[in-house]
């Protein structure tokens, strides 16, 4: 008994397998994870740690890479890994939409002129592309949110990067500080490689610099004041020429007073 298809099924047939390849063309890039290493806080002590990360993982993408490798975690991070499990449920449905997809059209084109099938087909076919519309629509919901986040993002990291570097050593016109002229103003610090080693060596001394980051933010400036008031200096939050000698000692390993408060 042979089975014969016609011309008009072939091209259907045909038709469907290129609409079902521009569908799965999205889903078919692979994973990439990346090496990373990312220089963690735990309590008082830095350590570089080696990483994966794979943007495109439940566990990765959107995320940050202090949340991921380190686990320090914010509510941003929270926020990305529910738009992660938002992403992946869509991709899920979008899946069973194009099952039922393939499954109607198979019916309508070989229903072998059989009305019930043609019908029954061309219903399932109907139905998964009102339910791929429907992903497809929270599916750019979700990504105008996402932009929306990344822009607002975007505009934290161009806000943090005009922060002036920090002068090595500081001077009596610019000290390192927070609030202060010569860095804008308020809610602006100078940064950089030393105030990382300054928060960190504070750290050290229950000064309790916070995240050893290498931003001379307000948590740094009440760090530096506990540091000034407890080795008798003028308590005005910033590292100038003086504050710097007491710290240098401090990091030699001289003699200076722990923070305690």
């Amino acid at each position: 008994m042979k089975f014969l298809i016609s011309k008009s099924a072939l091209f259907k047939f045909n038709l469907y397998l290129v609409i079902i390849v521009l569908i799965l063309v999205p889903y078919l890039s692979g994973a990439v994870a990346i090496k990373k290493i990312v220089t963690c806080q735990f309590g008082e002590t830095q350590k570089e740690v080696e990483c994966y990360i794979d943007k495109n993982a439940l566990i990765g993408g959107r995320m940050s890479e202090q949340c991921i490798c380190c686990g320090n975690c914010q509510l941003a991070d929270a926020l990305a890994f529910g738009l992660n499990i938002a992403d992946l449920i869509l991709k899920f449905l979008g899946v069973i939409a194009l099952v039922l997809f393939i499954y109607g059209g198979i019916l309508w084109i070989f229903s072998g002129g059989s009305e019930s099938n043609i019908k029954k087909g061309k219903t399932i076919i109907t139905g998964a592309v009102i339910g791929m519309v429907v992903v497809l629509a929270a599916f750019l919901i979700v990504q105008t949110f996402l932009k929306s986040i990344g822009s607002t993002q975007l505009l934290e990291e161009k806000k943090a990067s005009i922060w002036l570097d920090c002068p090595d050593p500081p001077t009596e016109d610019n000290p390192w500080c927070y609030g202060c002229t010569w860095v804008g103003g308020a809610d602006r610090g100078c940064q950089g490689r030393v105030v990382t080693v300054y928060q960190t060596v504070l750290n050290a001394k229950n000064c309790n610099c916070g995240t050893a980051d290498g931003k001379f933010g307000p948590q740094t400036k009440s760090c530096t004041e506990r540091f000034q008031q407890a080795n008798g200096l003028s308590p005005d939050g910033m590292v100038g020429p003086k504050t710097y000698e007491t710290y240098k000692k401090c990091q030699e390993g001289l003699a200076v007073n722990d923070c305690f408060y």
